[in-house]
């Protein structure tokens, strides 16, 4: 779209001065994909359920990262799918997973890096449903967290078998922590579906709402 110029002119007073001024049309937004389509690595699986973060680092430098539910990677390892939405979920499940991307003034419409969060010692699972946000002051800090399956409630039979709205296993929510303002330090395609080093995740003990694992939406996300 080009962009349409006009001349308006502003009046002050009574008609004594006349200062012409120039007015574009703002240019059109332009969008990037974050997940899926031609990806090879999110593109096979579904994400949805996305929040959003952007950090501010200095010096024209911005960290995006946007966190979301993710089946990349844990099907059919660690999650089964079956007739009218079963699910059987078996110990090391992660459907926590987010990307990022570092824009700068010499390259700012960067590609994402995809990434995961996989379950801490002491949990079975991590079932998403995100939330992310920075700390004002701290804009390297940036907070992820999800809805968690603790190893003490996971059945000894090795899986669970799930249909929606069933929730029993659930016990609180893991907090993921960056503190490079979310970007991490991927070293290869596998280790983008693994945790990253910055990254600690933090069990929190709580009751977790049983209609919160319901998940679903479209392949890939896009942001503007």
């Amino acid at each position: 779209m080009n962009a349409i110029q006009k001349a308006t002119t502003f009046v002050l007073g009574a008609g004594v001065l006349a200062l012409p001024l120039t007015i574009g049309a703002a240019p059109a937004p332009k969008i990037t994909t974050v997940t899926g389509g031609t990806d090879p690595i999110t593109g096979p699986f579904q994400q949805s359920e996305t929040a959003y973060n952007i950090s501010q680092l200095g010096g024209g430098v911005r960290v995006e990262t946007v966190a979301y539910n993710d089946k990349t990677g844990e099907i059919p390892t660690f999650l089964i799918y079956g007739n009218n939405d079963h699910r059987t979920i078996f110990p090391g499940v992660s459907l926590m997973g987010w990307s990022f991307r570092t824009r700068t003034p010499a390259n700012p419409d960067p590609t994402w890096t995809h990434a995961k969060v996989r379950p801490p010692a002491g949990t079975a699972g991590l079932w998403g449903d995100p939330s992310i946000a920075s700390n004002p002051d701290l804009q390297n800090v940036v907070l992820m967290g999800g809805l968690a399956i603790p190893s003490s409630k996971f059945p000894t039979t090795g899986s669970i078998v799930d249909g929606q709205g069933n929730c029993d296993s659930f016990g609180g929510g893991c907090v993921a922590r960056s503190t490079d303002g979310g970007v991490g330090h991927p070293a290869g395609a596998e280790s983008r579906r693994r945790a990253r080093a910055s990254r600690e995740c933090r069990v929190a003990s709580a009751s977790a709402d049983r209609d919160s694992a319901r998940a679903g939406g479209n392949a890939a996300h896009q942001h503007q």
